[in-house]
């Protein structure tokens, strides 16, 4: 609670600093909603985005991560109960030890010392059948049922404390100086070269530097929230809270763990914001010059001195955000493999750059490598962006009214 209440008064402070003396705005400009609507308006979006869509991103990572397994073995088997011949891992599951024998080996005390994981070439084959029982060929229906028989319906909402930890205040921050920054920039292009609003709002490099810019920010300040999200979501039977496992990382590899992944985090966020917004100011300069959506549109409206009513504005805002996000992902995807990959290894793991993650999948799987998850990721962000950025818009409108 205290991390988003720090987050708002961020949010705030940034709007603050950029509201710097502005050239006076145009008359029939309309009147811009407060900072802290946008804030909790973004983060009621991206609330209920994660809420519905998680069950995705836990399939997402799981097939993303699909081969590391073979360096978890040891971590998901919890014990070995001799009266009863069998294994018990860690989601509760008991296997008959003469099913998979290649998992125990003898320990130090000899036959009955007690026992030890086998680190044999055979332990790759089993730990990918009990932990993921090959999700890439199971597809997205086949690891959903598999999530679901070996760790319930609470397993398709793993990790998601963590990610609306780090969702909530990530895009209170980055829609509110996305849109404080946008305003700044069109301001300064009226004035600097005597352009009008419409044509200040067509200018490419407006939406690209400030959604770089916001999303840079946001990123780094909940890139340690990121990074729990992950290593919650690839965890099978997890048991601790996002709070300690956060200390197990700071413990283990000092506060600089915290941040593991962060690179690619910003390879994959940064491009990602500025295509998204790109793509959603063409589409929306493109539905109105063409007025696409005739009595659906705004054009509709603003020809005939109208308000814009609130579901017009709402329709032409999901139809812009599906179609940026289908388009953001498409270039962003191997960043975001390589992303989840890095944060999912063990901390112990030996550390791989983010180009040096992409040579090793190119070299084992080719190009098509890189798109590992794409389909799933297709699904959960595309309808994402509709629903943040939807709710967003009509949030502005009606908390701005309140």
């Amino acid at each position: 609670m205290i991390f988003y209440f720090i987050s708002f008064l961020s949010a705030i402070c940034i709007g603050r600093i950029m509201s710097t003396p502005l050239p006076p705005a145009p008359h029939n400009r309309p009147q811009q909603p407060s900072i802290l609507s946008r804030a909790i308006s973004g983060s009621l979006g991206s609330a209920l985005y994660l809420t519905v869509l998680n069950p995705l991103e836990v399939v997402k990572v799981r097939q993303q991560t699909s081969s590391l397994t073979s360096s978890s073995t040891s971590a998901n088997v919890k014990a070995f109960h001799r009266g009863r011949n069998v294994i018990f891992l860690k989601n509760g599951l008991a296997l008959p030890k003469a099913a998979f024998p290649c998992l125990l080996c003898p320990g130090p005390g000899g036959a009955g010392g007690g026992t030890s994981v086998n680190h044999s070439p055979l332990t790759k084959i089993s730990a990918r059948f009990l932990e993921t029982a090959s999700m890439k060929s199971r597809g997205i229906l086949g690891t959903l049922r598999s999530i679901l028989r070996t760790e319930g319906v609470s397993g398709l909402w793993a990790g998601l404390s963590p990610a609306l930890a780090a969702a909530v205040p990530n895009t209170a921050i980055y829609f509110t100086m996305y849109d404080e920054l946008s305003i700044k920039l069109r301001d300064t292009h009226m004035k600097r070269f005597s352009a009008s609003e419409d044509q200040a709002r067509r200018q490419i490099y407006i939406p690209l530097l400030a959604a770089s810019a916001a999303r840079f920010v946001s990123s780094v300040a909940t890139a340690p929230l990121e990074l729990i999200k992950i290593r919650q979501a690839n965890s099978i039977g997890h048991e601790r809270t996002f709070i300690e496992d956060m200390r197990l990382v700071a413990r283990e590899k000092g506060p600089a763990g915290l941040f593991r992944g962060v690179g690619s985090t910003i390879l994959r966020d940064v491009p990602f914001s500025a295509v998204l917004f790109l793509t959603i100011e063409t589409i929306k300069t493109s539905l109105h010059d063409m007025n696409a959506l005739g009595a659906r549109g705004a054009r509709f409206y603003e020809d005939r001195g109208l308000q814009v009513p609130a579901q017009v504005q709402l329709t032409e805002a999901l139809v812009s955000a599906f179609g940026g996000g289908v388009v953001a992902v498409l270039a962003t995807t191997p960043f975001d493999l390589v992303k989840t990959i890095q944060q999912a290894r063990s901390s112990c793991s030996p550390r791989l750059s983010t180009f040096g993650v992409m040579h090793n999948i190119i070299r084992k799987e080719g190009i098509p490598g890189l798109y590992r998850g794409n389909c799933i990721r297709l699904l959960k962000v595309a309808p994402g962006c509709a629903i943040t950025i939807g709710t967003y818009e009509l949030g502005k409108r009606f908390l701005g009214e309140i």
